[in-house]
């Protein structure tokens, strides 16, 4: 990770709790791509910041809680509800269960069309993919 960080000239720093469960960001994630769509890739940008770069702990609800309220213009209560909210952990358990169905393992995993990537060193096979 600090390698392909180096490599994309991104801010890295291995977190202090590593590895951690993404389910909580990722509830969110869910919550915002139905209550406030425009909300949903910055979050996701900040939770990746938050985590490899701030070393804030993504599996404390209310660490999350803080980045999702600020990012998404709520409050931390309401924050705090869309990591509990049961459409959000559903849409997240759909996406699971069609990752495992579709065979992806591992991360980064992406799929395009038909063709299946992995690995960071895979990023620029995927862009000259996507290019044609």
């Amino acid at each position: 990770m600090e390698q392909s960080a180096r490599f994309d000239d991104l801010p890295f720093r291995l977190p202090t709790r590593f590895p951690a469960s993404s389910h909580l960001p990722a509830r969110a994630f869910y919550w915002l791509q139905t209550a406030r769509p425009d909300a949903a890739k910055p979050f996701a940008h900040r939770m990746f910041q938050a985590y490899f770069v701030d070393d804030i702990d993504i599996g404390s609800a209310g660490d999350i809680a803080h980045c999702l309220a600020d990012v998404a213009g709520i409050n931390e209560g309401a924050a705090q509800a869309a990591m509990t909210d049961e459409s959000a952990k559903a849409a997240l358990q759909a996406c699971v269960a069609a990752a495992v169905t579709k065979g992806v393992w591992g991360v980064p995993y992406v799929v395009i069309g038909e063709e299946a990537f992995f690995g960071a060193d895979r990023l620029a096979y995927i862009a000259r993919h996507l290019r044609g």
